[in-house]
């Protein structure tokens, strides 16, 4: 056994057997032999003292997947699960996290007096849960000069109405804003299973 008290092999489909599906399998040192743990789509490594898993999960295996040729298929990625961060990471998802920190910091430099606090804590919500858009520090200049176009400019979707116009006194974009709907709360992490 050599000491490893774990190991994980990525099954990439038909290995198993006949048209089993792309699976991460882990197996564990027990009595002086390797025994594989029931499969699941993540797994508690007493390893990495974290939960891990492949992308892509089960729900891209079997649905979104289906028929699309392997060369057209975006690669698998090993994720740990980041409880101080509470978020999955890699080495992608590591380099977005930090392009939509430059994006956020950019937002609040140039905006900051320009919008409402509460909709800049909106927006950096919703953009650290889907990402900035593109050409983001084009957009945030378009909107320190038209406020109102915040929505629009900054991928924000077109849920609510805004009535309200900037406040003339101080500058300040103050929109109508519904707190807690699903599509921009925090994320919960999206794990299932194991837990932690």
């Amino acid at each position: 056994a050599a000491g490893v008290s774990e190991y994980l092999v990525y099954d990439l489909g038909g290995k198993r057997g006949s048209g089993s599906p792309r699976a991460l399998l882990m197996y564990r040192l027990e009595d002086g032999s390797y025994r594989q743990a029931p499969v699941a789509d993540e797994y508690r490594s007493a390893v990495f003292h974290t939960r891990v898993r492949i992308l892509p999960d089960a729900q891209e295996r079997e649905e979104m997947l289906r028929g699309v040729p392997e060369e057209d298929r975006s690669p698998p990625r090993f994720q740990w699960w980041d409880g101080k961060q509470e978020r999955w990471r890699d080495r992608e998802t590591d380099q977005e996290h930090e392009r939509t920190g430059m994006a956020v910091d950019l937002l609040r430099a140039y905006l900051g007096t320009k919008l409402d606090s509460e909709i800049l804590d909106r927006i950096t919500m919703h953009w650290h849960r889907h990402g900035a858009p593109d050409n983001v520090r084009d957009r945030i200049l378009e909107v320190r000069d038209t406020p109102g176009a915040w929505r629009s400019q900054l991928g924000m979707p077109e849920s609510e109405p805004d009535s309200n116009p900037p406040d003339s006194e101080q500058g300040t974009y103050r929109g109508t804003l519904q707190h807690g709907s699903e599509s921009d709360s925090p994320p919960s992490g999206g794990h299932r299973g194991t837990g932690a």
